[in-house]
């Protein structure tokens, strides 16, 4: 048995099927063998030289060249828009499998074997492997031996992808062509076919590589469809982090005037974000009821002009009652502001997280007796009040 764990650390695998368009939104799931091969090629190539020879690598392509089975854990698909507007504002979708970094695609084939030294020469490819479809796709690469794979396999990460060929049943399942290489193909004929660019294909004005063969997988229903998972945060307690600075930076920084307005902003910002993932009452201010939050632990959202030329250039986001992990979570993905009327947005730059008593000199937490607001001050009826 050759068994091959793969985890996408950045959670995004980004690969196009054969023969489809990257408009068309599909994706790549189980990944191609073919795709693989070609990795394992191109890594040699650009990283391995001196560790494994073309010989070995051809050997290696013989013994991989036939359909594996797969455990394909559940992910989900998503993509991203991008206009070009040199081209009217032409539009590209860019599709991935959404798939936790924690999570392992296992390669398996059953029939073949690794001798001592093609083990090592396969484990050195895979571990200077670093991506795998579009660059994007960072990946973790290794070599299972046959007992740890049988391990995981048996306990919690059974086999769920395999050819048509091979079930002659497809149960709720669903279906994907890919193409693997043709298995009637020499080891050194291997290495040549497999070694193709797409623009000499399509100056030769074939539709798939020569030497390589369609076949269909079979893949769990709904293993793309995304889980949603709902749960009400907990603050960690006193020693939380109750402190976020950020300093600003923008062409049009806002000024001071406009603490209110800007500020709320931020505070929207935080909390559709936050909505996104669960319940957050430090952020929201409320209970998961609906209920105002007593005591006043919630965020409290404080801009500042910390250089005296009259522009907001700090933002200080303070919490009595501490920031769980979701919520610093989104607050350091939070990295702009959009804002309106054509005005360029804000960067936010996560300078620390932190508590009171380690920021005592910055303006938001100085001690004094007396303060000057620089923003409008309303008065809520009348003045004696």
């Amino acid at each position: 048995m050759i068994a091959i764990r793969m985890k996408f650390t950045s959670g995004r695998y980004h690969a196009t099927p054969w023969g489809h368009h990257v408009n068309e939104g599909l994706v790549e799931y189980p990944p191609s063998l073919l795709r693989l091969l070609r990795a394992l090629i191109a890594i040699r190539r650009r990283a391995c030289q001196s560790e494994v020879s073309e010989e070995q690598l051809s050997g290696l392509l013989a013994l991989l060249r036939l359909a594996p089975v797969y455990h394909l854990p559940q992910a989900s698909i998503a993509h991203t828009r991008h206009y070009d507007k040199a081209n009217g504002s032409l539009r590209f979708l860019d599709s991935f499998v959404s798939i936790e970094p924690a999570d392992t695609v296992i390669w398996v084939w059953p029939e073949s074997a690794l001798d001592p030294v093609s083990a090592q020469c396969l484990s050195t490819l895979l571990r200077a492997l670093n991506s795998f479809g579009r660059a994007e796709s960072w990946c973790e690469a290794s070599l299972l031996d046959e007992n740890e794979a049988q391990q995981i396999l048996s306990e919690n990460q059974p086999i769920n992808s395999r050819p048509v060929e091979q079930t002659h049943q497809l149960p709720g399942g669903e279906t994907q062509r890919m193409l693997i290489p043709d298995p009637a193909l020499q080891p050194e004929e291997l290495l040549v076919r497999l070694d193709f660019s797409t623009s000499a294909l399509r100056e030769s004005r074939q539709l798939q590589p020569p030497g390589t063969r369609w076949v269909t997988y079979t893949r769990p229903a709904g293993i793309l469809n995304p889980v949603y998972r709902q749960a009400i945060s907990q603050g960690r307690g006193r020693d939380a982090f109750t402190v976020a600075r950020f300093s600003l930076d923008s062409a049009l920084l806002p000024r001071v005037t406009d603490a209110l307005p800007f500020a709320e902003q931020v505070r929207r910002a935080m909390i559709s974000r936050r909505a996104r993932r669960s319940h957050s009452e430090v952020l929201f201010g409320k209970t998961s009821a609906g209920h105002p939050l007593a005591g006043h632990g919630h965020a409290h959202y404080l801009v500042t002009d910390e250089d005296g030329e009259g522009l907001i250039d700090h933002l200080t986001i303070f919490a009595s009652q501490g920031f769980d992990e979701e919520d610093i979570g989104v607050i350091g993905s939070t990295v702009a502001i959009s804002r309106p009327g054509n005005r360029p947005a804000i960067s936010l730059t996560l300078t620390g997280l932190t508590t009171p008593d380690q920021l005592a000199s910055t303006p938001p937490f100085r001690t004094a007796h007396r303060w000057r607001s620089v923003t409008p001050f309303a008065l809520p009826r009348f003045s004696t009040r």
